[in-house]
């Protein structure tokens, strides 16, 4: 590596950079500048997240994340997240990055750690380098919001209300019980109400007049979360579940239905989600939807 390189802890001058570079790379990873400042400034000090940049010629030409996973219950659970520019690849950068980020999940207790690594070969080579393997891939899927199949009949009974009109409090519950559902290496738990809104609710990217429920006799019981950039016109929809007891009724499909029309409306002219290949019902629903992979990125894991 170049001694010109230099590894220090991440500013908030430094957001500006990171989210140019995340976009010129993982346009399908949909974060404003905003998001990435209330996240340097709110991460919950129980993650114990180290993060780093790479500065080179005064330009941050990689950044580094390490911190266990508060999204669960299992000991050790840890996460690190690695991004280095192409240009600046294969120069040492990364394993410079890594090493300090290996570190500290050692400091910290990590005992398994997850990866996210996009489903290049070279990529997933530079990964097994340092003893992750590849476990699962999730498609990365786009849709134009202004072109979609017409939209489901609504079912007796069924209404539909934004996550604005329900408030936190439903929203947080039906998110609770609807996340452990989703298939991962890593299962997940709902953080605590007070973090979860400092982290979810008032994420300044959080989309609430788009983000959808379906209501029966009063209950939620499905929905969609949107996040969205709106100054580069991308929107995320993460989190769609459906109470269990109320799945087979065409919720998922509703729910979606409505949000995409939202979201156009709103001037959003990317609409990207991601799905667990092994979750067939959403990704059904999604293929409905005009939704197209774009890309594949795979869960690393590696044992300490």
């Amino acid at each position: 590596m170049s001694g010109e390189v230099i590894i220090r802890p991440t500013t908030v001058e430094d957001l500006p950079a990171i989210a140019a570079l995340r976009l010129a790379e993982y346009p399908y990873l949909v974060r404003s500048v905003e998001a990435y400042r209330r996240n340097l400034a709110t991460v919950p000090a129980r993650a114990r997240k180290r993060d780093l940049v790479a500065v080179a010629d005064g330009a941050v030409v990689g950044r580094v994340t390490a911190e266990l996973d508060i999204f669960t219950a299992e000991p050790g659970a840890a996460a690190v997240d690695l991004l280095v520019r192409p240009d600046h690849r294969g120069q040492g950068v990364g394993t410079a990055l890594f090493g300090e980020a290996e570190l500290h999940l050692g400091e910290i207790g990590a005992r398994r750690v997850r990866a996210w690594v996009p489903g290049e070969p070279a990529l997933l080579d530079w990964a097994r380098r340092f003893d992750f393997e590849p476990s699962r891939p999730v498609s990365y899927s786009v849709a134009d919001p202004k072109v979609l199949p017409p939209m489901p009949d609504l079912p007796p009974g069924v209404t539909l209300r934004s996550a604005a009109e329900i408030g936190p409090e439903a929203m947080y519950e039906l998110d609770r019980v609807t996340v452990t559902d989703e298939p991962g290496d890593i299962a997940i738990e709902m953080v605590p109400y007070d973090e979860w809104l400092t982290l979810d609710w008032d994420d300044p990217d959080r989309q609430h007049e788009l983000s959808v429920l379906a209501v029966v006799d009063g209950k939620p019981v499905a929905h969609t979360n949107v996040q969205a950039d709106l100054s580069t016109g991308r929107s995320w929809s993460g989190g769609t579940g459906v109470l269990r007891e109320y799945r087979g009724r065409g919720l998922a499909k509703l729910v979606k239905s409505e949000s995409l029309r939202r979201v156009a409306a709103a001037g959003i002219t990317a609409a990207y989600t991601a799905n667990d290949e092994q979750n067939t019902p959403m990704l059904a629903v999604n293929n409905w939807l005009g939704y197209r992979v774009t890309a594949t990125q795979w869960s690393c894991m590696r044992t300490l």
